[in-house]
């Protein structure tokens, strides 16, 4: 799924009510035009199988006036819970996507809602594919595709080099990746010089969540720190960083 620019796209923002127990969804539009579009809520379980597709709970279809936002859609996240066949709010998440356009100018943008601490999620561990594509150059700056799998829900899959070798930056960073060969993440490394596919190759680490929390029932609450932090601050966007290594394959395009 791609996830465009928000001068491109109309984006959701999530609301979890914590006293009504309902999900509100809201859409803010920064396109000069008034545009129409589809917002679909799905839920699915952290300890999905493969290409176990997420659930949808609700959908509709909105009208939105240029750079305009208003609530679009509620649901309750009894229903959520009750799409994947969970009792408690630490086995699932949301997925809320934001399509707006039609044909080839459709944009889609992605929205995930955490519904409990990390500290309560029995995150399993992921062993995350990375296959890294020739390199190619543009406007002086050398960049290379990377694309990611996962056998494993992934939290927070964060990518980086060691900056004195190979400085640079990510196209995105600190996304969720879902289990299975169906749902890849493809990700531009953008060098700030030249580089080979072998080199970055070598110094490419991918960490996610799971690396920091140790894993199912872990309590100690020093360790849990930053998880805990981040899910409160930012429970329906990408955090910022991961401390901890994944294991990880890498193979060549």
């Amino acid at each position: 799924t791609r996830s465009p620019s928000a001068a491109t796209t109309a984006t959701a923002a999530v609301v979890d009510s914590a006293k009504t127990g309902e999900i509100e969804v809201y859409v803010t539009s920064d396109i000069n035009a008034d545009i129409s579009g589809t917002v679909t809520v799905s839920a699915a379980r952290f300890d999905a199988a493969a290409d176990d597709a997420p659930v949808v709970v609700a959908s509709t279809d909105y009208a939105m006036d240029a750079r305009g936002a208003g609530q679009v859609l509620t649901t309750s996240v009894d229903d959520v819970l009750a799409a994947v066949g969970a009792s408690e709010r630490s086995e699932a998440f949301v997925l809320v996507a934001s399509t707006s356009g039609e044909g080839d100018d459709a944009q889609t943008s992605v929205t995930y809602l955490y519904l409990d601490d990390f500290a309560n999620v029995a995150l399993q561990r992921a062993a995350i594919e990375t296959t890294v594509a020739s390199e190619s150059s543009r406007a002086s700056k050398t960049m290379a595709t990377i694309t990611l799998t996962s056998n494993a829900t992934a939290a927070f899959v964060y990518l980086e080099t060691d900056h004195a070798i190979l400085p640079g930056h990510f196209s995105s960073n600190a996304f969720h990746l879902l289990p299975g060969d169906k749902n890849v993440a493809s990700v531009e490394f953008i060098g700030d010089g030249e580089f080979t596919t072998e080199e970055l190759e070598a110094v490419l680490t991918v960490r996610s969540l799971r690396d920091t929390t140790k894993g199912i029932g872990w309590r100690d609450r020093e360790s849990f720190k930053w998880a805990r932090g981040s899910a409160n601050r930012t429970r329906a966007m990408p955090a910022t960083g991961v401390a901890g290594v994944a294991g990880r394959r890498v193979r060549r395009a």
